[in-house]
């Protein structure tokens, strides 16, 4: 029988998303279970994000995407924002 995988998603205004997801895969993680990480709008060269390098020490590999949310960056454009969603919700 073929493994089947879980996802689980995240979103909503406010706090507390990535405390979620990071508590699961490090649970699901120790756990023996193979865990992933994709992430929107979230650049840890501009902020510095942590959580990114705790999952990877973890063994968690991380996927970041439109790591720049054009509300912030008035430059960007829209559809390319768009473009790399869509690349991500693909992978």
């Amino acid at each position: 029988m073929k493994e089947k995988g879980l996802i689980q998603v995240y979103t909503g205004d406010g706090k507390g998303k990535s405390t979620a997801a990071i508590g699961q895969a490090a649970r699901a993680a120790g756990h023996g279970f193979k865990v992933g990480s994709v992430s929107f709008f979230k650049d840890p060269e501009a902020f510095g994000y942590g959580e990114h390098k705790s999952l990877e020490k973890l063994g968690i590999k991380t996927f970041l995407f439109a790591k720049k949310h054009p509300h912030f960056y008035k430059e960007l454009n829209p559809d390319d924002v768009r473009q790399e969603c869509s690349r991500g919700l693909e992978f």
